[in-house]
C-alpha cells in the first residue's frame, strides 16, 4: 500500500515537474514593442527635437549600458539581490505572501525585476496565481538566456515612467532635460519609484506621495553609504520634476529628413546646440520682418569646413502655425537656381583657359535661336571683364561664356559636381541653364560649393565631394571631380571677396564681416527665390529666402533678402579674417594686356603678371591693341592708299568694335573712340546692325486697344559721334545721331532694312515681323 502510494506521488510529482519542464519550453521569451521615438541631440549631448513612435509613445532605442546611480536607486527600491538570484526570489515571495495575508490584501508582489519585465511583456494580462507562476517562468527563462546586464536594459528600456513615457532615457529627457548619465542621485531615485506605480504617481501627479518615495529611497542609499551626510541633504533638497512640456523643436526639419533616411531612432548629430538656437533665432528676427513684405519662409544651412560638418540646419521658418507652408524642408527642396551656378562656370572656364580672370566679354542684346537673355538691370556694358561680370551676376556674358565653353560639358561638370536636380539632359536646360533654367537644392549648393572651399585644403590639388556629415562620428563617402582644381577655385573665391555689387541690389555693404567672404547670390525668374552663398576660410553659410508656394515677391533678390541674413549669421560663426592660403603649385604666371585681360600681344603698352591655373592653355591674345596709323596732327587715320607714309603718325589704340562700341562708350567716358578716316580714305566695316538679326523672325505683341507694339531698330557705327538714316526697303524712315536706336511700327511679313551713314557706308539685314496678341 505504502509502495503504491509511493510509486503514484512519484508519478504526480514527474508529471508535475514535466508539465513545468513542458511549459518552460513552450513558453517564450519576452518581446517588446521595436516601434521607437526618435530623440535629436546636438554634438554636446544637448536635448533638441523629439518625436514619439508611431504608437504615440515616448520609447527610445536602448541604451549601451545603465547609469550608475540609477542602477544603485534601482535596485534598492525593486530588487536587492538582484545580482545573486536566479529570476525568482523565494525569499521575497514568502515575505510578500506574508505581507499580504497580514493585511489582508495584496500590498506586496514579491516580483524581481526579471519577473516585472516578464510581465511588462505581457500587458491586460490578470493578477493571479497562473499569471504569477508563468511570469517566473518567464524570468527563469530570460536570466538562463541574458546576463544581467542585458537584463536591466532591457527593464531601463520598456518600463513605465508614467503616461507614454516608457524608458528610462525618455523619462530622463521628458522630465529632466538630460540624458539619463547626468542624472543626480534625486533625480536617478525619482525615476526608480516611478515603475512600481506609474499610473497613479508621476510628475505631476501626486506629488507629495512620489516625494515620500523618492525621500525614503534617497535614505536607503545614504544608510548604503552610496550617499554622504551632506549629499542625502542636498538630494533632499531638490524639487521634483513639473509635467513635461512640449518636446523642444530646435530643428524639426533636419529630424524629419534623418527619419525619412534612416528611420526613427536617437540621432546625435554634428549640430552645435549653441549656434542652432542662435540662427533659429535670427531666422525668426528676419521673419517677422519679411513676413510683412509678403515674404514667408527662409533656410539656413552652415557648415565648419575644416570637418565638412553641418553646425546649424534650419530648413524652414516656424512662426506662422504652418499656414505657409513651414514643414517643407526647403534645405532639401529643389528651387530655381537663378545665378548661384555661375561661379563654377565661371571656375571651369579659367581652369581650362578659354577666358582669363579680367578677360573682357560681350555684353550687348544678344538672340540665340530663339533665347534673348536680359541683364537684372536691363542695360549693357558692351564689354566687360570676366570676374566683374561675375560679381555682378550680368546674364549676357555668361550665357555667352557657356554657349563658347560648351553646354554639353558644362552640364556634365554639374553632374560631376553631384547636382543631382540636374537629371534631364544638357539639351532639356539649354543656355538658361545658367540663369535658373534648373533647380538645385540648397543641401547641393553647400556640398558643392564646400568641396571647392576644402579644394584648397586638400593635398593632391583636386576637389573631393562629398556630402556634408550629419551624424557625429560618421564621416560621408567622398568622390573626386576632375573639372576644377585647386588653382581655379582659387582664383574664383579671389573673384567672389570683391565687394562691389550692383547698386540695385544694394544692402551688402553694412555687414562688417563680408570683407573676410566669398559670397554668391542668385535670383530666380519672378523673384520667387532668394538665394546666398558665403565661404570664409572655415565656415560656409548657405541661405535660402522666398515662399515656399513658389509665389514671387517684387523686390526679392538674393541681395537685399538673402545676403542680409547670410552676413549676420555669418557674425555667428565667423572666428577669424584668415584669407586662403595661395596655391602656387597649382598656378603659373602669364603677362596680360591690363585694359583687355588678354594676354599680351605685341600692341600692348601697358601690361600686368597675373596668376592662372598651372594647366590651362589659353593662346588668348588681345584683339583689341591695334597700331594704327594717323595724319600728323593725329586728328584723322589714314593708310598709304591717301596718305604720304613717311608723313604719318603711328599709335597703338584700344579698338572697340562697332557693335560693342555703343554701350561700351557710354559705360567707359574716359576710353577713347577711334579718330575718322581722312576724307578719301578706304573705310571698311564701319558700321554694323545689331538688332534685328538677319534671318530673325520677331513677334510684336499687340495691346488689349489692337494697337501694335514697335520694334526697336539698333546698329553700331565705328565712329562714336555719327549720323545714320534708315531705310525700310527704299523708303527712307527716319535718323539716328550718337545712339543708333530707332522706333518703327512694321506690319507682319517680311522685310529689309539698310542703315547709311554720311560716308555712303551701309548695312542691311532681312527679318519676318509676327504680331502676337496678349
Amino acid at each position: 500500500m505504502k509502495r503504491a502510494l509511493r510509486e503514484k506521488w512519484i508519478l504526480r510529482t514527474g508529471l508535475a515537474m514535466a508539465g513545468l519542464v513542458l511549459l518552460f519550453l513552450i513558453i517564450p521569451l519576452p518581446k517588446f514593442s521595436t516601434d521607437y521615438a526618435t530623440l535629436l541631440l546636438s554634438e554636446e549631448g544637448v536635448y533638441l527635437n523629439a518625436a514619439v513612435s508611431r504608437d504615440e509613445q515616448w520609447r527610445f532605442e536602448p541604451l549601451d549600458s545603465i547609469p550608475f546611480v540609477f542602477e544603485k536607486a534601482l535596485l534598492s527600491f525593486e530588487d536587492q539581490y538582484f545580482y545573486y538570484h536566479f529570476g525568482v526570489n523565494p525569499a521575497a515571495l514568502l515575505r510578500a505572501s506574508f505581507q499580504n495575508i497580514r493585511q489582508q490584501k495584496i500590498v506586496s508582489g514579491g516580483s524581481t525585476i526579471s519577473m516585472q519585465l516578464a510581465r511588462l511583456s505581457r500587458p491586460g494580462k490578470p493578477r493571479n496565481i497562473m499569471q504569477k507562476l508563468i511570469e517566473m517562468l518567464m524570468a527563469v527563462k530570460l536570466e538562463l538566456v541574458y546576463s544581467k546586464e542585458e537584463i536591466l536594459l532591457l527593464y531601463a528600456t520598456h518600463a513605465p515612467f508614467g503616461g507614454n513615457t516608457i524608458g528610462l532615457e525618455a523619462a530622463s529627457w521628458r522630465y529632466f532635460r538630460r540624458s539619463p548619465f547626468e542624472l543626480s542621485w534625486a533625480e536617478a531615485a525619482t525615476l526608480a519609484v516611478l515603475p512600481n506605480a506609474p499610473s497613479l504617481i508621476y510628475p505631476g501627479k501626486n506629488s507629495q506621495a512620489l516625494r515620500e518615495k523618492r525621500d525614503r529611497l534617497l535614505r536607503q542609499l545614504h544608510q548604503k553609504k552610496w550617499l554622504d551626510d551632506q549629499s542625502l541633504a542636498l538630494a533632499l533638497l531638490e524639487p521634483l520634476p513639473k509635467p513635461p512640456d512640449a518636446s523642444p523643436a530646435h530643428a524639426p526639419h533636419l529630424m524629419n529628413y534623418l527619419m525619412k533616411k534612416q528611420g526613427a531612432g536617437r540621432f546625435q548629430t554634428t549640430l552645435s546646440a549653441g549656434l542652432q538656437q542662435n540662427v533659429n533665432t535670427i531666422v525668426a528676427e528676419f521673419d517677422a520682418v519679411y513676413s510683412g513684405q509678403g515674404i514667408h519662409n527662409m533656410a539656413a544651412l552652415i557648415l565648419d569646413l575644416r570637418t565638412n560638418e553641418v553646425k546649424a540646419y534650419v530648413g524652414n521658418s516656424l512662426n506662422h502655425d504652418n499656414k505657409q507652408g513651414e514643414s517643407v524642408d526647403i534645405i532639401q527642396a529643389a528651387r530655381s537656381s537663378g545665378s548661384i551656378l555661375k561661379p563654377f562656370l565661371f571656375a571651369a572656364a579659367i581652369e581650362e583657359g578659354s577666358v582669363l580672370p579680367k578677360m573682357l566679354l560681350p555684353d550687348v542684346p544678344t538672340y540665340i535661336n530663339g533665347f534673348m537673355p536680359q541683364n537684372f538691370n536691363r542695360q549693357y556694358d558692351g564689354l566687360v571683364a570676366a570676374d566683374e561680370a561675375l560679381i555682378r551676376s550680368l546674364n549676357i556674358p555668361f550665357v555667352l561664356l557657356l554657349k563658347q565653353y560648351g553646354l554639353a560639358k558644362f552640364y556634365d561638370e554639374l553632374v560631376g559636381l553631384r547636382f543631382e536636380s540636374f537629371s534631364k539632359g544638357a539639351d532639356h536646360y539649354g543656355l538658361s541653364m545658367i540663369l535658373g533654367g534648373g533647380e538645385v537644392s540648397l543641401w547641393e549648393l553647400a556640398r558643392a560649393y564646400s568641396a571647392l572651399a576644402n579644394s584648397l585644403r586638400s593635398v593632391d590639388n583636386q576637389v573631393h565631394i562629398s556630402d556634408p556629415v550629419l551624424i557625429r562620428g560618421k564621416a560621408s563617402d567622398n568622390q573626386v571631380f576632375s573639372g576644377i582644381r585647386k588653382g581655379s577655385t582659387w582664383i574664383t573665391l579671389q573673384a567672389l571677396r570683391q565687394l562691389a555689387r550692383p547698386d540695385e541690389e544694394a544692402g551688402w555693404h553694412y555687414f562688417s564681416s563680408s570683407r573676410a567672404v566669398s559670397w554668391k547670390t542668385g535670383t530666380s525668374f519672378g523673384f520667387r527665390d532668394a538665394w546666398a552663398v558665403g565661404l570664409s576660410s572655415d565656415y560656409l553659410v548657405a541661405v535660402w529666402v522666398g515662399n515656399a508656394s513658389g509665389k514671387g515677391v517684387s523686390g526679392l533678390t538674393g541681395t537685399s533678402k538673402a545676403a542680409p541674413l547670410m552676413f549676420r549669421l555669418f557674425e555667428l560663426a565667423q572666428q577669424d579674417q584668415s584669407q586662403h592660403e595661395i596655391p602656387y603649385d597649382e598656378l603659373k604666371e602669364v603677362i596680360v594686356c591690363k585694359e583687355s585681360g588678354y594676354l599680351a600681344g605685341p600692341d600692348c603698352d601697358d601690361n600686368d603678371t597675373i596668376l592662372i591655373p598651372l594647366k590651362a592653355n589659353p593662346g588668348l591674345i588681345c584683339p583689341f591693341h591695334k597700331t594704327i596709323h594717323l595724319t600728323k596732327d593725329g586728328k584723322y587715320r589714314v593708310n598709304s592708299n591717301c596718305y604720304e607714309p613717311g608723313s604719318m603718325l603711328t599709335k597703338k589704340w584700344f579698338v572697340v568694335p562697332p557693335e560693342y562700341g555703343l554701350y561700351y562708350f557710354a559705360k567707359n567716358s574716359s576710353t577713347r573712340a577711334l579718330p575718322p578716316f581722312l576724307a578719301g580714305c578706304v573705310q571698311e566695316n564701319q558700321l554694323s546692325i545689331n538688332y534685328p538679326l538677319p534671318g530673325q523672325q520677331i513677334y510684336l505683341p499687340v495691346d488689349f486697344d489692337g494697337q501694335q507694339n514697335p520694334l526697336i531698330l539698333e546698329a553700331a557705327h565705328e565712329q562714336y559721334h555719327s549720323t545714320i538714316n534708315w531705310f525700310l526697303g527704299s523708303r527712307f524712315v527716319g535718323t539716328t545721331k550718337d545712339k543708333h536706336q530707332l522706333a518703327l511700327i512694321l506690319p507682319e511679313g517680311r522685310h529689309t532694312i539698310t542703315a547709311v551713314d554720311t560716308d555712303a557706308n551701309e548695312a542691311s539685314v532681312t527679318f519676318t515681323v509676327k504680331s502676337k496678341k496678349h
